[in-house]
């Protein structure tokens, strides 16, 4: 009898040491594509202002600034060429997205407004960032070249 007891205890072991682990306790876990890559990190944005270099590939109009600053979570605010605005961002891992963008409605040049434009239509096709020391750059759903930024110190700082 002790061996029967004996050979069904080395059995159940093996059966429970061959039983799968619960999830947090296995060593390969799910890619998550969100997951922040070193120099995405979202805290690394909060308080940070940047301009605008590059709208997508079609460059910016000379002295006409358009910048984005990432006022503190969930918030974003900057100049859109003419007009400043504002709106909500959420940042998770190396994604990004902007909505509820608003603005003032000052009346400037057409080439201007065009650009800004353009400018708040990328930033609502926002999808994923990159963040490159200085640089910043946000790919958009819809475009192969992203926004890029370069970093920018706000007034009086």
């Amino acid at each position: 009898m002790k061996r029967v007891h004996a050979g069904l205890c080395v059995a159940l072991f093996v059966v429970g040491a061959c039983a799968p682990k619960p999830p947090d306790e296995r060593k390969e876990q799910p890619v998550d594509d969100r997951a922040a890559a070193p120099g995405t990190t979202t805290d690394a944005l909060w308080g940070t202002a940047w301009l605008l270099e590059d709208l997508a590939g079609t460059g910016v109009i000379d002295r006409v600034e358009a910048s984005l600053e990432f006022i503190e979570p969930g918030k974003i605010g900057g100049r859109g060429s003419c007009n400043h605005f504002f709106g909500g961002v959420e940042l998770a891992g190396r994604s990004i997205v902007i909505s509820g963008l608003g603005s003032t409605r000052m009346a400037c040049e057409e080439a201007v407004n065009e650009q800004e434009g353009r400018y708040f239509a990328a930033l609502e096709a926002a999808q994923r960032f990159e963040l490159d020391g200085d640089v910043l750059r946000i790919y958009l759903h819809d475009r192969e070249e992203p926004l890029r930024f370069t970093r920018h110190l706000p007034v009086g700082e």
